[in-house]
């Protein structure tokens, strides 16, 4: 993917439902937290890593956020 054709949307994989309603600011995941960044995938990225490292769950919810509104942070 170029930078010039970036996605309409990024996604966050959670292997539990989300809170309702959504904080203002989301929690890290361990895994985020450890890393020091937001693990986040495009569209077509996103069955792979479910597939790799969410093999576990027995269900996964998907958060989208909007490409635009996420890299002005």
């Amino acid at each position: 993917m170029s930078a010039a054709n970036p996605p309409k949307y990024i996604y966050k994989i959670l292997p539990a439902a989300p809170q309702d309603p959504l904080p203002e600011q989301f929690p890290f995941s361990q895994l985020d937290a450890n890393d020091g960044f937001v693990h986040l995938s495009t569209s077509t990225q996103v069955p792979n890593t479910a597939d790799l490292f969410f093999t576990e769950a027995t269900e996964l919810w998907l958060i989208s956020l909007s490409w635009q509104s996420w890299r002005t942070r």
